[in-house]
């Protein structure tokens, strides 16, 4: 999987590629960690680009959110499409997470 940072209008915008499972998540925890500890206290995971995620992805995403909100942050859902997008609306996420059609609104 391909992981991207970039910075739009005080979000830090993390663009996720092709799968989001469990082989992922382990090596990227700590990295996430780091970005918060760090001060980082807005945060978009853009899933556009996303092919596939699995529980595990999802239960990182909820994960970092639940950090970031115990401290006053913010972290949005940008972009989902097929297979993201149906577990996060199976799962029911987007009734915690705002959910957002492209990674400009979500970082307004």
């Amino acid at each position: 999987m391909a992981v991207q940072k970039e910075v739009n209008s005080g979000f830090v915008v993390i663009n996720l590629s092709e799968d989001f499972d469990a082989n992922v998540v382990s090596g990227f925890r700590s990295e996430l960690e780091e970005l918060i500890n760090d001060g980082s206290e807005k945060v978009v995971f853009n899933l556009k680009n996303l092919n596939f995620i699995d529980s595990t992805g999802i239960g990182l995403i909820v994960y970092i959110y639940k950090r970031l909100k115990a401290g006053g942050g913010i972290l949005r859902i940008a972009g989902p499409v097929g297979q993201p997008a149906e577990l996060i609306d199976i799962l029911k996420v987007d009734k915690v997470i705002e959910v957002f059609p492209d990674t400009e609104t979500a970082c307004q």
